[in-house]
């Protein structure tokens, strides 16, 4: 093998060591009912804000003002999943159980429907 080689099989096994000895992530812990009750109600609250926010990024774009906003919407997701150390499954599983469970009582007030997707204003 030639010398100016010899460095990458060293390089590669001393990577491939040190990934088998890192330790090994332990998955969040698990939201109970009444978190995600708690952080349904955090987004549903914030929800009149952030379709604001995706308003005034996109006046003439129904469908881009709703992508703007679910993009928001993930963001805070995100940030209460880290905050509260749970998984980022259980902050969306509460929304989604949320608005689940409002729709079934009757009340339409969130959203939960798409608007079609047509050709953007040209600004």
């Amino acid at each position: 093998m030639r010398a100016h080689l010899l460095p990458f099989p060293i390089v590669c096994l001393l990577a491939v060591a040190r990934a088998g000895s890192a330790p090994a992530s332990l998955p969040s812990p698990r939201a109970d009912d009444a978190l995600k009750r708690t952080l349904f109600k955090d987004l549903r609250g914030r929800e009149p804000e952030l379709r604001q926010k995706a308003a005034q990024d996109f006046p003439t774009d129904p469908w881009s003002r709703d992508d703007a906003f679910h993009a928001f919407e993930a963001d805070r997701a995100e940030e209460l999943a880290r905050k509260q150390h749970v998984a980022l499954t259980d902050v969306l599983a509460a929304l989604d159980d949320g608005i689940r469970d409002e729709h079934s009582r009757g009340d339409m007030t969130l959203t939960a429907t798409v608007p079609p997707c047509h050709p953007r204003a040209i600004y």
